[in-house]
């Protein structure tokens, strides 16, 4: 068989005829095809490999594929929070340390750079609602942050009534005593009634801190007060310079809905304190 094979198709002359396997012989295949090979998969695994030692994310190489917008921002964060910045905090560590020594009069020089860790969307809203709902940014300040126009009423906070500035000045008093179960009666009864007394200190603490508490919920209402008769002054001015004429209707309901938190915030109060 391995002569007449040979006679069959050894030499160039005879090259790319087509063999017949008689008497029941099997071809079994000795090398492997191209596509047997796979070299699209294993060039993606080399360059997975290779972007995994350099910490590049595939959204920062433009490669879109699964990518969605969330790990694209997870990405964009991670190359720039633990990639190009380290690399820009030891270049500027090197320039301070042996660049700026050389200038005259150079200790208060230093070499930065703007921040390359950019806040994400939903970071920008949580701070700037976290920041309103807790009193320290202004409406027009988390106006701001998400990117949007000031409003003529925004240069406002919003403090809830139930919160009261109390300074911190002399003895904190202890709470009175709770009566103990297993005394006598007539000691109970005697306990029960000396907690129940309040010492002239403690009645003008209680005042002052109400008193507090009633002046914020006056100002508050004072605050909402103006703003609603400026928007309606404007209102007005704007409607008599349009038409020449006063207009004869405002929209009640949408008032008493700005002064609606403010109503509910007194009441939670009053209900609170009663508690």
């Amino acid at each position: 068989m391995k002569s007449q094979w040979g006679e069959r198709h050894q030499g160039v002359s005879k090259a790319h005829k087509v063999a017949l396997l008689e008497g029941g012989g099997k071809y079994i295949q000795a090398q492997n095809t191209i596509k047997d090979m796979d070299w699209r998969n294993l060039k993606l695994g080399n360059r997975d490999v290779i972007l995994g030692v350099y910490g590049m994310p595939l959204s920062v190489m433009g490669i879109s594929e699964n990518v969605n917008k969330a790990n694209a921002e997870a990405g964009d964060y991670t190359f720039a929070r633990w990639i190009v910045k380290p690399r820009l905090d030891r270049m500027v560590s090197k320039l301070n340390e042996q660049l700026i020594v050389k200038f005259k009069k150079a200790e208060n020089l230093k070499i930065g750079y703007e921040e390359v860790v950019k806040e994400t969307v939903d970071q920008k809203r949580e701070l700037a609602e976290s920041g309103m709902r807790a009193g320290y940014l202004t409406i027009n300040e988390a106006r701001e942050l998400r990117g949007m126009d000031p409003l003529d009423s925004g240069n406002v906070l919003l403090v809830p009534l139930n919160l009261v500035p109390t300074p911190i000045v002399g003895d904190i008093l202890p709470p009175p005593p709770e009566p103990n179960p297993f005394e006598e009666e007539e000691e109970e009864t005697e306990v029960v009634e000396e907690s129940k007394s309040l010492t002239e200190e403690r009645k003008r603490l209680f005042w002052d801190v109400y008193a507090q508490k009633t002046a914020r919920q006056e100002g508050m209402f004072v605050k909402v007060s103006g703003n609603v008769f400026d928007e309606q002054k404007k209102h007005i001015i704007d409607h008599l310079e349009k038409t020449g004429e006063i207009p004869t209707y405002l929209d009640d309901e949408r008032i008493a809905n700005k002064f609606q938190p403010a109503i509910e915030l007194v009441y939670e109060s009053a209900f609170e304190d009663a508690v």
